[in-house]
């Protein structure tokens, strides 16, 4: 699933996937961050154990990783309601209409690849 219209951006990508969904939690998880789904076990306990609208990953840098999420699936769709039009919207964007986010201590494996070179660094990688 892209995002309608194409190059809307993330937030984008993720209104168009979510509205096809028939989960009760939704994992939003960055494409060249190819470790992040380990994180989700301990995302999902972070929201579930919890009244938070999702869970996100802080990185070992300080820095919140919105692209390292798991939502409940109404609190993201009330959240895309809030942000209106989603395209070129960021996801920080996005986690500001959250009402509650719990935060879990990043591992390194939130980090993102944009390099082949970095990527490299993975080992035997099919692209």
């Amino acid at each position: 699933m892209s995002e309608d219209p194409p190059f809307g951006g993330p937030v984008a990508g993720i209104a168009a996937g979510v509205s096809r969904l028939s989960t009760d939690f939704v994992a939003v998880l960055s494409v060249d961050a190819p470790r992040s789904a380990r994180l989700l076990p301990a995302l999902y306990s972070a929201v579930e154990s919890s009244t938070s609208d999702c869970a996100v990953v802080r990185s070992s840098d300080g820095f919140v990783q919105p692209l390292c999420a798991l939502w409940r699936k109404t609190s993201l769709l009330a959240a895309l309601d809030a942000l209106g039009d989603p395209r070129d919207k960021s996801a920080k964007s996005l986690l500001r209409h959250a009402k509650s986010v719990a935060e879990i201590a990043g591992n390194g494996d939130e980090r993102d690849y944009d390099t082949a070179a970095e990527l490299s660094e993975l080992g035997d990688v099919q692209l």
